[in-house]
């Protein structure tokens, strides 16, 4: 029978008489409860619905400190977010029970815990915060990319975006003859401010059309169809063309900078008098000089002995003293 707050234990029965044999006490304490979480570790609210008291059990169950048959680890606590969870399981990532009892760095240790192995959400498949360089691409997040390192320069950025012109990162994992090869970046695709909209240096001579250039050959040879200023050779603009036949288009005698047809060189860019073109050959030695023999020739006048390496003309015109002078 119950006499205040003893409760009498049946320890043996006589058979076939009906009586007790032997009763022992067993103080119930005064602490009521809802649930097992009222109680202290090692007690459990048992009883009937409205008079459960926190008491030992006397069978074997999670959270009484003893590893049981069907129990993988038993601390004797009601704390959760430990090694050994309220279920009596090792705590691992993935359970869905963010551990609380290491520190950052430590083995196990857990930032998130969302009960998946989803490595593009928030919380990796090892429990920790997506981060940009973790090398996971975070699909929900603004990583396009994520190749585990913090270098700008790749075709994954320091901030986890692809790599394009115009970033502001100049590429430096590519050969120079990649066509996505970057030899400047200067974070945006205007031309004409020394790095152009395919992030190429802007240059007389890079064999690239830049903005301001109405030709670039890519050579230093200024006296063909495009100048080493990267503009088109015109008649006029001083520098004799070099790289056409006499007689075809554009072919030019002579270039003095000038439009005026009232000098030795047409606004045409040819002789303003007739030539006679002398027939000679390329590479042979010719004589410059007045003849050996002619009356009142000066017995000091120099001779030159010259190759030619290309046709050369002869034109006859009278000149001023002062026009031969200059």
């Amino acid at each position: 029978m119950v006499n205040g707050m003893q409760l009498l234990i049946v320890v043996g029965l006589l058979s076939g008489i009906g009586c007790v044999e032997a009763l022992a006490p067993i103080d119930l304490g005064s602490i009521s409860c809802d649930s097992d979480t009222d109680c202290s570790n090692g007690l459990f609210c048992l009883g009937d619905e409205g008079e459960k008291r926190c008491l030992r059990s006397s069978a074997p169950r999670c959270g009484d400190a003893v590893i049981n048959d069907a129990d993988a680890c038993d601390d004797g606590n009601r704390v959760d977010e430990d090694a050994c969870t309220n279920a009596c399981r090792l705590a691992v990532c993935g359970d869905r029970v963010l551990r609380q009892d290491l520190n950052d760095g430590e083995t196990s240790y857990e930032a998130c815990d969302d009960g998946n192995n989803d490595d593009s959400d928030t919380c990796t498949s090892g429990c920790q915060i997506a981060r940009c360089g973790d090398g996971l691409v975070w699909a929900g997040g603004a990583e396009a990319c994520d190749d585990g390192n913090q270098n700008l320069f790749d075709s994954c950025t320091g901030n986890c975006a692809l790599a394009v012109c115009g970033d502001g990162f100049r590429r430096r994992d590519l050969p120079n003859d990649d066509a996505a090869f970057e030899n400047c970046d200067d974070g945006n695709l205007e031309p004409g401010d020394g790095c152009s909209e395919r992030c190429q240096v802007e240059a007389c001579g890079n064999n690239n059309l830049d903005h301001g250039e109405s030709c670039d050959d890519g050579n230093n040879t200024d006296d063909d169809a495009c100048r080493n200023n990267c503009q088109l050779a015109r008649c006029g603009d001083a520098v004799v063309r070099r790289d056409l036949p006499a007689q075809s288009a554009g072919f030019e005698y002579c270039d003095d900078g000038n439009e005026g047809d009232d000098d030795l060189c047409s606004s045409s860019c040819l002789w303003d008098f007739d030539l006679v073109e002398l027939p000679i050959q390329t590479h042979h030695n010719y004589a410059i000089g007045s003849l050996l023999d002619e009356e009142g020739r000066d017995l000091n006048e120099p001779r030159h002995n010259v190759q030619f390496s290309r046709r050369f003309a002869l034109g006859r015109t009278e000149v001023t003293q002062e026009q031969y002078a200059a």
